[in-house]
């Protein structure tokens, strides 16, 4: 007789909850057709169930070559335990010749409690293991606690509620700058010690949220902006004299340069403004970027003296004034307008003897450097009306100030729209 040979492999595996999923087999390691050989038949089992805390059910699902396929049912309620490995036997019919008998088990189990070890912090990490015996901890920390799950004992962390790293004393830094956030005064941004993390991109000293021009170097001086040179220059682009700019209100200023009746401007470097500002004497112009980069502006030297109007001359430029409307936001005049203004262009081909001076203004919403470009193309938007009615281009002197002229309050709906205007003046 041969003692029966044989392997077990169970795995038990819990996917949700309460929920087990058990896989048994049996291989039996004796082979061939020894009737005097004793052993085990093969046999494989599945076994779903649910276990709770007081009671569970499973479901074992087995084969093997003495018994075939057989499926059982096992109840548990607290210590008690019923079932069957096969339920069959239960719910065939009485003249089912395949039955060979009845499987059916009853258990009570119950544990049997020793004395718990002492856990005075009650971490479930015994005194004798855990080396925070005060302070409730985790098994993995052996009864340490880490509040902000960043690896480092409490007890080693200087930032206990904020997760961080090593390097730091378990204090964190977001922006990767070796300034932890607490002293970091950009936290989110790569910066230097010098300014307590906050970044000095172009490394003017001037940090970039203080710096006008935050990636090109420039003196404190001129807000962290380059300095720039402004050039007078003649026509064939030779220069005349020179002055340094300085930054207000993100304008270009250059206010020692003499006044000619001509002026052409050139930047000492490159630059994308579309205008400058320049004061000559106690006037502050404009000069405006042409296709070759020059700045132009040309002074207008003859003087001016307002004509007296007859009443009904009067009310033809009035009625040019108020009925003078654009499209929102541009430099396009409305067709409601239109009659009015061919009025004034009629009065003016008249008087042969007259000019007219075009004034643009606009009111304060967006940005200054729009609003000037903006009423210098309302003024010339009338001049060039005037101009296809007739009207000599030499006769209509323009200029525009943006926003700089208000007559009215420019925090009011009724004061905004006073300030956006094209003023008329006959010379």
């Amino acid at each position: 007789m041969n003692l029966p040979t044989h392997a077990n492999l169970d795995v038990d595996y819990n996917f949700y909850k309460n929920f087990y999923v058990n896989f048994y087999t049996r291989i039996n390691l004796k082979f061939g057709n020894d009737e005097n050989t004793i052993h085990y038949p093969t046999s494989f089992a599945l076994t779903p169930r649910f276990d709770h805390k007081h009671y569970g059910v499973s479901i074992p699902l087995s084969y093997n070559k003495v018994a075939g396929f057989r499926t059982g049912l096992a109840l548990r309620l607290w210590y008690f335990n019923i079932g069957t490995g096969d339920i069959k036997p239960l719910i065939a019919p009485g003249h089912d010749m395949d039955i060979r008998g009845l499987d059916i088990f009853l258990a009570f189990r119950a544990p049997i409690l020793f004395k718990a070890p002492k856990d005075r912090d009650k971490d479930k990490v015994s005194d004798k293991l855990d080396d925070c015996i005060d302070i409730p901890g985790i098994w993995v920390l052996k009864g340490c606690s880490d509040v902000d799950h960043d690896g480092i004992l409490d007890q080693n962390d200087s930032c206990v509620t904020d997760s961080g790293i090593v390097k730091f004393n378990g204090c964190p830094d977001r922006d990767s700058d070796d300034i932890i956030d607490k002293i970091d005064d950009c936290p989110d941004t790569p910066g230097i010690q010098a300014f307590k993390g906050c970044p000095d991109t172009d490394g003017d000293g001037l940090m970039d949220k203080e710096d006008e021009c935050p990636t090109f170097p420039g003196p404190k001086s001129n807000k962290g902006c380059p300095l720039k040179f402004l050039h007078s220059i003649n026509e064939m682009g030779e220069i005349l004299e020179t002055d340094t700019m300085y930054l207000n209100d993100k304008f270009y200023y250059f206010a020692n340069l003499k006044a000619n009746d001509n002026q052409l401007f050139m930047l000492g470097e490159d630059d994308n403004s579309d205008f400058i500002r320049v004061i000559l004497g106690n006037d502050t112009i404009t000069a405006l970027r042409n296709a070759r980069g020059f700045y132009f502006y040309q002074h207008l030297s003859h003087a001016e003296f307002e004509v007296v109007l007859l009443e009904e001359e009067e009310e033809i430029l009035k009625a040019a004034f108020d009925n003078l409307e654009f499209e929102t936001g541009k430099a396009i005049i409305k067709k409601s307008s239109y009659p009015s203004l061919e009025k004034l262009a009629g009065l003016l081909m008249t008087k042969k003897e007259w000019r007219i001076k075009i004034s643009g203004h606009t009111d304060s919403d967006g940005k200054e450097s729009a609003n000037l470009i903006l009423s210098q193309k309302r003024s010339e938007a009338v001049r060039d009306f005037l101009v296809t009615n007739n009207v000599l281009k030499e006769r209509i002197d323009v200029e525009w100030f943006g926003e700089t002229k208000p007559i009215a309050d420019n925090k009011t709906k009724a004061g905004k729209q006073k300030n956006r205007r094209v003023e008329m003046k006959i010379l």
